[in-house]
């Protein structure tokens, strides 16, 4: 073969490689993009709940339509590895604990209610119910109480309690929220994003997959939240939700902890989502918050202005010598690049038999 035969072959060899190389990636930005896509899009990762059109999303997302929120991802995950037992963490006197939160504790003999109940009138109040297919609220103003919510299906179509969006008034007291088992679960306890003027007390929300979703305007207060169950690689929080316009949030007196393991965001989480600019108003207060990646994971944006109070809470050990996986909380922008007001003060270990129990936890700490 003459030498200019075979120059002519290499190069076509060569730009066929070229091709191969380019078209790989092309199909790795591809892939990519539609990962990035499914991480903000919440219709790349819905599931269907079979119950007049209601669908849910693994976290994260940012448009709860009737689809739980997205929690936010950590930059590392905790090792799925399984964790060695940990010595019991008792709870303080006077913080709510299984037996002072839910029905149990009220004395009531519940009624069972079966199959989806759909609240559609407004003022509606639903007392000492056994519901074993979940609620759906759709009315303002709808009221439940000294009851509860079992139920779970092995492709998660049970709603627990799921409030739609722009419902006004919702009130959640003396109710415990949990699975049939953990093949047969709920995704999220509460689920009530984009609503209003939610309240919660008194509340049990447990071996769920996540735990509550609130609102823009919302009160959580002297509930236990814990032990979520999540097999999956959905992002998972025990309390958690995203901001918006005129957000005025107070949780308060919880016990809210989260199971280290597959994806768990944190245990208490709020970051940003809906439209910008935003004026929030969060207080976070006299809580004890154990696990997650962070414990306490705190989001901003820049275009974010209001004020945020986290004071006088525990961060507990149950989970980890950290609290969270990696640490206490993660501060992400704030005081950084918007312009929210931060007050951190009175904050505390909880670590009953170690050094540091009693000592603060401040606003600063190393990663």
């Amino acid at each position: 073969m003459r030498p200019e035969g075979r120059t002519h072959r290499l190069l076509v060899i060569g730009v066929a490689l070229v091709s191969v190389a380019a078209g790989a990636f092309v199909i790795q930005r591809s892939v990519q993009g539609r990962d990035n896509a499914a991480a903000n899009d919440p219709a790349a990762s819905a599931s269907v709940i079979p119950s007049e059109g209601i669908s849910a999303t693994t976290e994260p997302s940012l448009e709860p339509s009737l689809t739980p929120s997205a929690s936010p991802s950590p930059s590392k995950k905790p090792s799925q590895k399984p964790l060695p037992p940990r010595p019991d963490v008792p709870i303080p006197a006077g913080f709510p604990t299984k037996q002072t939160t839910g029905w149990q504790h009220t004395g009531v003999t519940l009624s069972p209610v079966n199959g989806i109940y759909y609240a559609s009138t407004a003022g509606e109040v639903l007392d000492s119910k056994d519901f074993t297919g979940g609620i759906v609220v759709r009315a303002n103003n709808v009221t439940i109480k000294r009851s509860r919510v079992k139920c779970g299906t092995t492709d998660l179509k049970c709603p627990g309690i799921w409030v739609e969006q722009q419902v006004r008034g919702t009130t959640v007291e003396d109710v415990e929220v949990t699975s049939k088992s953990k093949t047969e679960r709920i995704d999220r306890g509460i689920t009530a994003g984009k609503t209003w003027d939610l309240t919660i007390r008194r509340t049990l929300v447990h071996e769920t997959q996540r735990g509550i979703e609130y609102g823009y305007t919302a009160l959580i207060e002297d509930s236990y939240v814990d032990d979520q169950y999540n097999p999956t690689d959905a992002h998972v929080s025990a309390v958690g939700g995203n901001t918006n316009k005129g957000m005025k949030l107070v949780i308060r007196h919880n016990w809210i902890a989260g199971k280290l393991g597959n994806n768990n965001s944190g245990a208490l989480l709020f970051y940003p989502g809906g439209e910008f600019p935003q004026v929030v108003d969060i207080t976070i207060e006299q809580n004890i918050v154990n696990g997650g990646t962070y414990s306490m994971w705190l989001s901003s944006h820049a275009q974010m202005t209001g004020s945020v109070t986290v004071r006088s809470n525990l961060f507990g050990t149950k989970y980890s010598d950290l609290c969270g996986a990696y640490n206490t909380h993660f501060i992400d922008n704030l005081d950084k690049v918007s312009g929210m007001r931060l007050t951190w003060e009175g904050n505390y270990w909880y670590a009953p038999g170690m050094a540091k129990d009693g000592k603060e936890v401040t606003k600063i700490i190393k990663y």
